[in-house]
């Protein structure tokens, strides 16, 4: 699953990210990045709640995880969303990378957001001990959980209609 909560320091910019000495690409090298799918159904939005004995946990986060090497972007996330939830999705469009840094974690954290649908039925879905929970919400509700903290503006822009899922 996608990113971290806890004790965050902030989201960073690449040229502002408090790594000292080291130049930008130094920096994009130790980068982890992860992408995550707001997948849309019927007006609205799957979130999931990370596992209790996981890092940062019972936090909401939207489903993904961290790209593998050899990995595009859109086949980590179809690999991510298959290996958590047991179906199958299409990807729309790219809504937005962050960058952020959370105290708990060694480097950076770079977090590619797309929306997605699920492909087919919902008869396959199964989150197979992934997530605590999962559920489908309407985005204006989104602001009454506890997201990660790399996830909060974003969640922000969804919950007031900024940011639309069309």
């Amino acid at each position: 699953a996608v990113g971290g909560g806890g004790a965050g320091v902030g989201a960073i910019t690449l040229s502002g990210c408090g790594e000292g000495d080291r130049t930008r690409e130094e920096v994009r090298r130790t980068m982890t990045t992860a992408v995550a799918a707001i997948i849309v159904r019927e007006s609205r939005v799957l979130i999931c709640q990370r596992r209790r004995d996981k890092a940062f946990p019972l936090r909401w986060e939207f489903p993904g995880g961290k790209i593998e090497v050899g990995e595009s972007l859109t086949e980590a996330l179809r690999r991510e969303i298959l290996e958590e939830l047991g179906v199958a999705i299409e990807i729309g469009r790219e809504v937005e990378r962050v960058q952020y840094r959370y105290a708990e974690l060694s480097a950076p954290i770079e977090i590619v957001f797309y929306l997605a649908r699920i492909a087919g039925g919902l008869s396959a879905f199964n989150t197979s001990g992934a997530f605590e929970k999962v559920v489908w919400v309407a985005p204006a509700e989104l602001s009454n959980y506890e997201f990660l903290e790399a996830n909060a503006e974003l969640v922000a822009r969804i919950a007031n209609g900024s940011l639309s899922l069309e």
